[in-house]
């Protein structure tokens, strides 16, 4: 990089050129928000212009509008400002009962004369049924993209609500979302209420939102041993440690040193399970933001594969065909792509025997990308570390060879342990979640609140990281259709430390 001296004095002044380059080429992908909110949401106070301008400031290329129960559409707003060229923008909802969980589509039908937008009213309805009326909802010849936001958002949370467990079940072969032959066990506590049974919980949607906001503390289950050592000296773990996995850690799991900590699941890690089970929901990042600063827009973000990068070309039923087909990084700045073969993200290829595999990983100098991590059914096989000063160097590429046994898929996680600020904020009070607030009441009441979870000591305050995961390279070893592989051994349903004491 060159560099300019110049002075300035008290009574004088200095004008100079200056022009940042693109160091990241990310040629052929564009930058997609799709769990936004402004104004027409109850909880947001953003204008549609304000919100358009964040997007646009943000490096955003595409935006999907999800208010709550509320149709709104960007494009007069983004045409009014003349800003087509940096930005585009498809019709959506987030579909938001308070019991539930909550189900967000895009690519959906705009109402003008319709009471907002054109919404539907959710009351009464189970989640397939939520589901199914958002898929009926599509715009034209488009069909909507259908996603679950923030599984394990407590009260918000539909795998939460209804009690999914990750540690258990048994692999179908038909390998797309709703196949029918795939078990997906409940925690039986749940399915007293007459809602939250196992008929109601439904796995047909497109997408799930692994990255929310800046939650780092839904992204990953902690370790049994991650837990116990923050319980004991808070100082000694941080959630960076609780994010990442490496070799000598898988290596405990493996055997059984220590297990996955109990009472907190992450949101990966149940993806992690869905794959192994034949289901193939695209990972998705998304600000879900409601204000200009708190949570910026575009933090994450999810880089997308098109047919072109830029925005004034892309369109929406390009963008809901990539999502649809897993051509899809979710991140918080690195941009992360892996080849088997020449077969890159969201392929599925065929062929027993050893495979050739690439990782690059891009990220600008000053935000560093210091660990990889890559993953074969849900266990860690292989991890790279490089230093902070070798994390400055924009590119990183990796070769490795896999040698699958049986019908695998693979992801790779990109991270670094370098604070995004002052480009995103972090987060230095801890979030005050629906269910926090509903255990105190309850617990003024009743003795017995475990319906509602309990508050793990993992950290609640935290920098914004760089962090990225892809979505999977599948490999079907005999070409007759991929065969999940099922829940690895290594992963066993971890003990309530509370029934160890007694």
């Amino acid at each position: 990089i060159d560099t300019l001296s110049f002075t300035v004095h008290a009574n004088t002044h200095q004008d100079i050129d200056l022009q940042v380059l693109r160091s990241v080429d990310s040629t052929g992908w564009v930058g997609a928000d799709l769990h936004v909110h402004a104004i027409p949401s109850f909880d947001s106070g953003v204008t549609p212009t304000d919100r358009v301008m964040t997007m646009v400031a943000e490096g955003v290329e595409f935006m999907a509008s999800t208010d709550h129960d509320f149709i709104f559409d960007y494009a007069p707003t983004i045409e009014d400002l003349n800003l087509g060229h940096w930005l585009q923008s498809s019709v959506g909802v987030e579909v938001t009962p308070l019991e539930m969980g909550h189900f967000i589509a895009f690519g959906i039908e705009h109402d003008f004369l319709a009471d907002a937008g054109g919404a539907f009213d959710w009351k009464g309805r189970t989640p397939g049924e939520v589901l199914a009326s958002l898929e009926a909802s599509g715009a034209g010849n488009i069909s909507p993209v259908t996603m679950v936001a923030h599984p394990r958002d407590g009260i918000l949370g539909y795998f939460d609500q209804f009690g999914f467990n990750p540690h258990e079940g048994t692999p179908g072969t038909g390998g797309q979302p709703g196949t029918p032959d795939v078990e997906i066990p409940l925690n039986s506590q749940v399915t007293d209420f007459q809602i939250f049974t196992e008929q109601n919980f439904s796995l047909n949607f497109d997408a799930l939102e692994l990255f929310n906001g800046k939650r780092f503390d839904l992204i990953r289950t902690p370790t049994a041993k991650e837990i116990a050592d923050y319980a004991a000296d808070p100082e000694s773990v941080d959630a960076f440690d609780i994010i990442t996995r490496d070799a000598e850690e898988m290596a405990n799991l493996e055997a059984g040193t220590f297990g996955l900590g109990y009472g907190h699941m992450g949101q990966i890690d149940d993806w992690f399970t869905l794959l192994n089970l034949g289901f193939k929901h695209t990972a998705l990042a998304n600000s879900d933001t409601h204000n200009k600063t708190a949570v910026e827009s575009g933090c994450p973000r999810n880089f997308v594969q098109t047919g072109t990068d830029d925005p004034g070309y892309v369109t929406e039923s390009e963008i809901a065909e990539a999502v649809r087909n897993h051509q899809v990084v979710a991140s918080y700045g690195p941009f992360v792509r892996f080849w088997i073969g020449e077969n890159g993200i969201g392929s599925e290829l065929t062929g027993n025997g050893e495979h050739a595999l690439q990782i690059e990983s891009q990220a600008p100098s000053w935000m560093g990308v210091s660990h990889l991590e890559l993953y074969e059914n849900g266990t860690l096989i292989e991890s790279w570390d490089r230093s902070q000063a070798e994390a400055s160097e924009v590119i990183w590429t990796v070769e490795t060879t896999v040698q699958p046994t049986q019908d695998s898929w693979y992801v790779v996680i990109a991270s670094g342990e370098k604070s995004l600020f002052p480009l995103f904020t972090p987060v230095e009070i801890p979030n005050i979640e629906l269910q926090d607030v509903v255990m105190e009441a309850v617990g003024a009441v009743l003795d017995d609140t475990s319906l509602l979870g309990e508050l793990v000591p993992i950290p609640r305050t935290y920098p914004t990281l760089p962090y990225a995961i892809t979505n999977p390279i599948w490999v079907d070893l005999d070409g007759n259709g991929f065969d999940a592989p099922g829940i690895p051994a290594w992963q066993v349903a971890p003990e309530n430390p509370a029934d160890a004491e007694e």
